[in-house]
């Protein structure tokens, strides 16, 4: 199949990186579409957010000529380290990204790593209550996402044996029947980081009004206009991110092109539908309790681990 089509694949697969950064801002619209369908408020757009970005540019500046020099840069380095990871997202199995080598998986962590610690050092170099309360929060919180991700693609490298985000990603047939299990268990753990990752219930308000419970929003109190355009499309690009991450990862595809081309862009518009919903019927937790969802989403990735590793040693023996 994938043959017969060597043109139409390459071309998807340099065109993939473009639609995803083109499609961000999108898919967090449905989200925020659905969450307001359920609440009963049929004005909201799914093109909302093109629509905020193009008003935010629009605007000036808060920053003076007196502001921090990180406080300055800090929303153009949002976007460093999320480049590298678009161009290493894969469209299907028989479209590989277009960088892929052995122990990307490590390095997207890496990348990951690194925008949350411009986050924080963005809203800790203005020197404000709400910005460094909002930093203190997030620190904390994200002491436990990052164990998190890291046991799904463990887990998903050993039912997969692959050690690249595209070499995970592979037809069903090179996986067992005891994979589905771990998978499933990945899936639960990696909406639960998604929810706390980008700012939703039950870890966070999306929308404004409630600054002094809020975590995300807190770190850019203090921006506007261009620089804050800058940060919201830096916040899309990372909810792309982590949701083609789950699917990839978690869904089983087929090794066909048009399958994958359909699914790679139909999943991350389902689960992001799955999220609106969610964020419309749950209410947020306190801040002392989440650390207990995060954990039980921890747990759940170690119980996937458990089983891919028992899945791995008992099909190595009947082989």
């Amino acid at each position: 199949m994938i043959e017969n089509y060597p043109t139409l694949s390459t071309l998807v697969t340099y065109a993939f990186p473009c639609l995803s950064l083109a499609l961000a801002p999108l898919l967090l619209g449905m989200t925020e579409k659905v969450k307001a369908t359920v609440l009963g408020d049929r004005n909201v757009s799914i093109f909302t957010h093109y629509r905020d970005l193009y008003s935010m540019w629009r605007r000036d500046n808060a920053n003076t000529l007196y502001s921090p020099i990180i406080q300055k840069i800090a929303p153009m380095l949002l976007l460093i380290p999320l480049i590298p990871i678009i161009l290493m997202l894969p469209a299907g199995t028989s479209l590989p990204a277009m960088i892929s080598f052995s122990g990307d998986l490590v390095l997207i962590m890496i990348l990951l790593s690194l925008y949350r610690f411009i986050q924080i050092s963005m809203a800790m170099d203005s020197a404000l209550p709400l910005p460094m309360i909002g930093a203190s929060r997030w620190t904390t919180l994200s002491i436990l996402t990052d164990p998190i991700l890291l046991l799904s693609m463990i887990t998903a490298s050993i039912l997969t044996r692959a050690s690249s985000l595209s070499g995970v990603c592979v037809p069903y047939t090179q996986l067992s029947e005891y994979a589905v299990a771990p998978l499933i268990l990945i899936f639960l753990a990696m909406v639960a980081l998604i929810l706390c990752e980008t700012g939703r219930i039950p870890f966070d308000f999306s929308t404004p009004g409630f600054e002094t419970t809020q975590v995300h929003r807190l770190l850019t109190v203090n921006y506007s206009g261009k620089e804050l355009a800058m940060i919201t499309y830096a916040n899309a690009l990372k909810y792309w991110i982590l949701i083609q991450i789950a699917s990839t990862i978690t869904f089983v595809h087929l090794q066909n092109l048009f399958y994958d081309i359909l699914m790679q862009f139909l999943l991350p518009f389902m689960i992001a539908g799955i999220i609106g919903v969610f964020d419309a019927i749950r209410p947020k937790t306190r801040l002392t309790h989440q650390p207990r969802i995060l954990i039980g989403a921890m747990v759940l990735s170690l119980v996937a681990l458990a089983f891919a590793i028992i899945s791995t040693l008992s099909a190595t023996e009947q082989s």
